[in-house]
C-alpha cells in the first residue's frame, strides 16, 4: 500500500466530532498496521500510539458504523 493511496482514502472519511478531539485517522490506521503485522493485541501497543482503550473503542466504533467497508476498497485499487 502506498503512502499516497493511504493518504487520499483518509481524506475521504468524515470527520468525526463525538467526544474530546482524536488524532487524525492516518496515526489511528498506522496504529492498526503496526498492531496486525506485530500479531499483539490492543493493551500491547507501545505508549507513542496512546491509551490502547481509546484504540479499542475507536476501532469498535468504526467496525459498527460500516466505516471499514468504505474504507477496504479504496486501499486495495
Amino acid at each position: 500500500m502506498s503512502n499516497g493511496n493511504l493518504s487520499n482514502t483518509c481524506s475521504r472519511l468524515a470527520p468525526t466530532q463525538l467526544g474530546s478531539p482524536k488524532t487524525d485517522h492516518r496515526f489511528f490506521l498506522e496504529t492498526l498496521l503496526y498492531r496486525f503485522r506485530a500479531g499483539i493485541p490492543s493493551r500491547d501497543l507501545p505508549e507513542r500510539f496512546g491509551d490502547f482503550r481509546v484504540i479499542h473503542t475507536r476501532f469498535s466504533r468504526w467496525s459498527k458504523t460500516w466505516v471499514w467497508e468504505r474504507l477496504f476498497p479504496g486501499l486495495c485499487c
